[in-house]
């Protein structure tokens, strides 16, 4: 299994065939039998969740049979040829998996029987959840205030967020300099607690996922 998160961004006059992308490239993506998951994903403004849509920014986010696999999409596939030619930059990470639970449509993605060992450096988070319809006043409430918090937390790397269906299925992905600093943040900034409660308590999600990941090179030149 090998695991890769490509972010892109595209300058206004390539926007409009972006946002076209949503709908063709996942076409494209299913023929490919060396995917075992994907998702092509929209992107909010600014660091994590927003109600306000980024039309510059996608993701891509892929889980391959294999490392060469992969390799070979990205070095030869004409669909990310076109992506890379069209892209004001594309940044893309590989994550190996150090644990996952919960699922994504039904399943988890990102679990393997050889997990990685978490060291001391960096981490890399993916979270993602469908909203019930009744929890989308509160979880948007709360999700303003912890991001206000995560845009200034120590030891943040990077930080995205995601969408598969504007307002109901959401995603993050963030880069930490270490995983006491995610936890720091995680379980001891009062806004974020506040929102892991209330979550519990009143059921926001229909479906969740959380998976802890360490970040390995990506060679340029895929």
């Amino acid at each position: 299994m090998y695991i890769t998160l490509c972010v892109m961004t595209y300058p206004p006059k390539h926007r409009w065939w972006a946002i076209q992308q949503m709908g063709l490239m996942p076409r494209k993506l299913r023929q490919l039998p060396e995917l075992t998951f994907f998702k092509w994903m929209g992107t909010g403004q600014g660091k994590v969740f927003s109600l306000k849509p980024d039309f510059s920014r996608y993701a891509f986010l892929a889980v391959w049979q294999s490392e060469s696999q992969a390799k070979d999409f990205f070095t030869t596939a004409a669909s990310w040829q076109e992506v890379q030619q069209r892209a004001s930059t594309v940044r893309t990470f590989a994550l190996e998996t150090i644990r996952s639970h919960g699922a994504w449509n039904g399943s988890n993605p990102f679990q393997t029987d050889s997990p990685a060992e978490e060291g001391t450096g960096p981490i890399a988070v993916i979270t993602r959840a469908t909203l019930k319809l009744r929890a989308l006043p509160a979880f948007w409430r709360n999700s303003y205030r912890a991001a206000a918090r995560l845009e200034q937390a120590s030891g943040l790397i990077y930080s995205i967020g995601m969408g598969e269906v504007p307002y109901f299925q959401q995603a993050t992905f963030s880069v930490w300099e270490s995983l006491d600093a995610m936890k720091a943040f995680a379980y001891r900034t009062a806004d974020h607690k506040e929102a892991m409660r209330q979550k519990e308590q009143q059921q926001w999600y229909g479906e969740e996922l959380f998976a802890r990941f360490v970040p390995v090179p990506f060679e340029p030149g895929f």
